[in-house]
């Protein structure tokens, strides 16, 4: 019976501390996808351009994945496309500012093969502008 009661009280305040959310006053913080930057993010980011606020706040996205064929050296860049129109490798978003972009999604190699064809070994970021 102690037994009982001792794993009762160590359970009954662990069941209620992951009950309550992590965010003050009890708010559940949002959940950030691996795979957008989202209007918000992007207007929280101080940097010149796109580009930087990817390195930012997804940096895995600018990195090269291990080769996927035995000529590694055949393997392109990370495609980015702009509204859907393909627009060359990351580095071009060092033009724009962030506050171009409604959103920036990163689609995995098979995601982007699978949306845009082949050619997308490395995977294809997606830029979302907006629309005034």
């Amino acid at each position: 019976m102690t037994t009982r009661k001792t794993l009762l009280a160590l359970l009954v305040p662990l069941a209620w501390a992951c009950s309550s959310g992590g965010a003050p006053g009890g708010r559940v913080a949002p959940r950030r996808d691996p795979n957008l930057i989202t209007e918000a993010e992007l207007q929280d980011v101080s940097v010149a351009s796109l580009f930087d606020a990817i390195r930012t706040l997804r940096p895995e996205w600018l990195q090269r994945r291990n080769p996927t064929t035995f000529r590694p050296q055949a393997e392109f860049n990370i495609v980015v496309y702009m509204d859907r129109i393909r627009f060359g490798e990351p580095e071009t978003l060092r033009q724009f500012p962030p506050a171009l972009a409604a959103s920036v999604r990163f689609l995995s190699p098979a995601e982007a093969e699978a949306e845009f064809g082949t050619g997308h070994l490395q995977g294809a970021i997606l830029v979302a502008t907006r629309r005034h």
